[in-house]
């Protein structure tokens, strides 16, 4: 009906960063500065000392940037580009009234004067003012902080930034985009949210920190020498070999690729993915908290019986619960279902309504001539010590239905609508059937050691009704919250998250408090506007069968980033620690930048892009940060071992500096193929990466300097020539690097085996 605008500013837009300023942050970064600076060094020795060597390592560093830098931001453009295609959620439709028509546009398209008729659930798409209220609540929380709903009445100001938890109203226009109060809340830009999450914070530290230490050293190391430094091509080279050494290579870009890339498999299920962080929390994520409607159940609610508690037949209570939905106007799925429940109603004349709210758990409506009419939980309405409680439990134990979901419908001539003086009327039976998937879906989240919580607004018996027609094999296991309140929900959340990673699936406006609150938000197909808005994943196009498979690929991901930083950090502390060490022994250092660039390219890039694209670890990720800790100290450790291995048995060998190069690529190689849990034919495949790249680099030692392109690589890295009686020392050298990671395959966690 309306003709689509593009309302500038206004967008729910998808769109993450423009490919100029892609290419400007991968350039103008802090390594590639440190990078220019060392090619400044080294250029500047080159011209005091006439050391043909520096031109060759000046080129190599500039090299390594243009290769490095081209690759990132070619990465990142193509990884931003799917987010664009695949990540867009369509923005929530509201009906609006302009030039006297009613239609559905989206939220982006509302301007200024619109007539905009909002219901409990939606989102208000911008700054206004009410005309009219139907029992119309709001939640402000994002706004002003403040937890309970605020009333809407004719006149009253609402905000954008806000959503309705209660009733309906209609509101007219008055800001939009910029100009609203809620302009700064990010909830209401539609984008994928790539800020880094807690476990890339933790990664970057980890990185600055070894690289100052490398700066401090090298700083150290010059002081110790003097002037006489700026003419010593040694020192100068091992001062360039430490500090290029330490910067992270791509690592940081590497981890949020990984996770990005994480995101787009997740995306081809259609699972939209808001933030990046969320990709961490699935994969330490060790509790799974859900409600039941909607979730375990299809959500299409129906009427199937009518128990009349006042002489009423069937079709008589039928009608009147019909009418009374009428009256009160609420919209939702238990409100279509009382209305549709009975063909003719009587038309009632409301004098004051009360919307239904997952807090209250009740609604209701007066009529003048009749009082008060309330439809709600039991427990609320009529409470236990209602003098007819007993009564009333005796019948619903009589009819057979007592495990279903059922509400009370009650009446009162009472000022209050609610208490022990109201009249209970009839008792509505509720049916909804549970997804054909669940079981399965729960059965996979008890064989991923997750433990499973239901939080609901039902009384305990039906969800355990509902959980005993899914046939699980250990539904004790579960764990049931019954008769929550959005605020229930959300403490429980917070308790849990004390002590355990938790995801929060959920699909009304009552568990939005809890999406919000918990480690991962996840919206069903079906949520609220506002829950969709709010949460970090959305099952745009996706089902509850593909919450496992999306755990799965979130642990994925945050494995193979813990698996590449394992190696960064292995080889940093080995570079450190042998920079210093010779410094402090006086003893000759045998690498150098170039050779240096050879460990990095063998030992690290190779393996981490194999990693990225072939890697099937998906084991929880229970703490991160001390697991990494601890893997890479001890795997440089090994590594250092070998390399004073190798230097004491070798030493004076005329080709040192090959064999130690080979031993610390060899332990690297070998850390990579036993560098995670995996299915045995990923590791056969790494396997055959590691001899391969062992073989070729062995080639390289041996080969003669005569053959062309061969000669070019020999002379840039610094090896080759060595002939073929080498073979031997540097198969041994190789060994003893291998054996480092020997004792990582009788760690159990570690190397866990997938049988596929």
């Amino acid at each position: 009906m309306f003709r689509n605008r593009n309302i500038a500013g206004n967008s729910f837009v998808s769109m993450t960063k423009s490919a100029g300023t892609i290419v400007i942050e991968n350039i103008f970064t802090p390594f590639n500065i440190v990078n220019a600076l060392i090619i400044g060094l080294l250029t500047g020795a080159y011209v005091s000392t006439n050391d043909q060597r520096l031109v060759w390592d000046s080129l190599g560093v500039v090299t390594v940037v243009i290769a490095n830098t081209t690759l990132a931001i070619v990465q990142e453009i193509r990884a931003h580009r799917s987010l664009e295609r695949i990540s867009s959620l369509r923005p929530p439709l509201v009906t609006v009234r302009r030039n006297e028509q009613d239609g559905m546009i989206g939220i982006d398209e509302v301007i200024v004067g619109d007539i905009v008729t909002i219901h409990r659930g939606d989102v208000v798409p911008a700054d206004g003012v009410a005309i009219s209220s139907q029992g119309a609540e709001l939640d402000v929380s994002l706004l002003t902080g403040e937890s309970d709903p605020v009333h809407v009445t004719a006149d009253s100001p609402v905000h954008a930034g806000t959503w309705c938890v209660a009733g309906s109203f209609t509101m007219r226009v008055t800001a939009i985009a910029d100009n609203t109060e809620a302009a700064h809340i990010e909830l209401l830009s539609r984008r994928v949210d790539l800020r880094p999450s807690p476990l890339q914070r933790r990664v970057n530290i980890l990185f600055t920190g070894s690289f100052v230490v490398a700066i401090l050293l090298a700083a150290a190391d010059l002081f110790r020498q003097g002037t006489s430094a700026l003419s010593d091509v040694d020192s100068i080279r091992r001062v360039a070999t430490l500090v290029l050494g330490m910067i992270p290579e791509g690592l940081v870009f590497f981890s949020t690729i990984t996770l990005i890339a994480g995101i787009v498999r997740i995306a081809r299920r259609g699972v939209i993915v808001q933030k990046l962080a969320a990709m961490e929390g699935l994969a330490s994520a060790s509790v799974v908290c859900f409600d039941k409607t909607g979730t375990l159940t299809t959500n299409q609610l129906e009427v199937i019986r009518v128990l009349p508690l006042d002489g009423s037949t069937q079709d008589e209570g039928r009608r009147m619960i019909a009418s009374i939905a009428h009256a009160i106007g609420d919209h939702g799925r238990m409100a279509d279902a009382f209305r549709s429940c009975a063909v003719a109603n009587t038309v009632l004349h409301p004098v004051e309504v009360i919307s239904f709210s997952s807090s209250r758990k009740y609604s209701g409506c007066r009529i003048s001539e009749r009082g008060w009419w309330t439809i709600g939980a039991m427990d609320i309405v009529m409470t236990s010590k209602h003098p007819l409680w007993e009564h009333t439990q005796h019948e619903i134990r009589e009819s057979g239905y007592a495990s279903h979901r059922m509400v009370v419908a009650c009446s009162t001539e009472h000022a209050q609508p609610v208490g022990t003086h109201v009249v209970p009327r009839f008792i509505i039976v509720l049916g909804d059937a549970v997804r054909d998937d669940a079981a399965a879906t729960l059965n996979m989240f008890a064989e991923m050691d997750m433990r499973r919580v239901i939080l609901s607004g039902d009384a305990e018996p039906p969800v355990r009704q509902t959980l005993a027609q899914l046939n699980l094999r250990n539904p004790s296991d579960i764990d049931v919250h019954a008769r929550c309140s959005p605020l229930d929900k959300r403490e429980t959340i917070r308790g849990l998250a004390t002590t355990s990673t938790v995801v929060m699936i959920g699909d009304g406006v009552n568990d939005l408090p809890a999406i919000k609150e918990a480690d991962v938000g996840i919206a069903m197909p079906e949520s609220a506007p506002s829950t969709k808005l709010a949460a970090d994943i959305v099952l745009e196009n996706a089902s509850f069968a593909d919450f496992p498979a999306m755990i799965t690929e979130g642990r994925r991901s945050v494995r193979t980033v813990m698996a590449v930083a394992v190696l960064f950090m292995s080889k940093n502390v080995v570079l450190i620690a042998l920079s210093a060490l010779t410094a402090i022994a006086a003893a000759p250092y045998h690498l150098s930048p170039r050779r240096g660039a050879l460990l990095s390219l063998v030992g690290v890039a190779i393996p981490s892009l194999v990693l990225a694209t072939r890697s099937s670890m998906t084991s929880a990720t229970r703490n991160f940060f001390v697991e990494l800790v601890g893997k890479f100290l001890l795997t440089a450790t090994e590594m250092i071992v070998a390399y004073m291995l190798v230097g004491t048995l070798f030493a004076g060998h005329p080709h040192i500096a090959s064999l130690l190069v080979m031993t610390l690529v060899a332990s690297l190689l070998g850390r990579f193929v036993v560098i995670d849990s995996m299915i045995r034919k990923e590791r056969a495949y790494l396997v055959v990466i590691a001899a391969t790249s062992l073989g070729i680099l062995a080639l390289l030692m041996m080969l003669p300097t005569t053959i062309p392109i061969v000669s070019l690589m020999q002379i840039y890295y610094e090896i080759g020539g060595a002939g073929w009686e080498l073979l031997p020392t540097l198969a041994a050298s190789a060994m003893i690097g291998l054996l480092s990671a020997v004792p990582w395959v009788f760690l159990p966690r570690e190397q866990r085996h997938h049988h596929a």
